[in-house]
């Protein structure tokens, strides 16, 4: 794997799962960063590469990415809010946080077939079923926890 590749795979993790801005921080042009970014999600060697980058991530910092994770959690979930602007007209929401947050979610659960990872070795999912379904309870765990104190 070419140390582009190898940049890509971090900044992509590091960067909110955002393939074009990995692709640019990886040293591709801004105007082929959308196509490199997707294209290299595609590869299984490339797919393989994020799964392993987030299993050593998780390995060291368990406690910093359950934070992580219930931060993303909390914007997921929290009631939509509308924003007020001086004379007190609507200008907006926080419907675009709550959407980028439960497509983090939805990737870190690995739920899209478009983004579940490969083993090279085994061609199964690197996270498998019972692992999905241990996170899914430790989500829920903490919002049970939330809601009863």
């Amino acid at each position: 794997m070419n140390e582009r590749v190898k940049i890509f795979i971090v900044e992509y993790v590091g960067n909110k799962f955002n393939a074009t801005e990995a692709a640019k921080r990886a040293g591709y042009s801004e105007k082929t960063a959308y196509s490199q970014g997707q294209r290299l999600l595609k590869n299984v060697e490339v797919k393989a590469g994020i799964a392993e980058y987030i299993k050593t991530l998780l390995k060291d910092t368990d406690e910093l990415t359950y934070e992580w994770l219930e931060e993303v959690r909390k914007l997921a979930f929290e009631p939509i809010e509308y924003r007020t602007g001086d004379k007190g007209q609507k200008t907006g929401d926080n419907r675009s946080d709550k959407l980028k947050a439960l497509d983090i979610l939805g990737k870190y659960l690995s739920l899209y077939s478009e983004h579940r990872i490969v083993s090279n070795e085994t061609k199964e999912d690197v996270l498998s079923e019972t692992e999905r379904k241990k996170r899914i309870a430790i989500l829920l765990k903490k919002l049970d926890k939330k809601i009863s104190a």
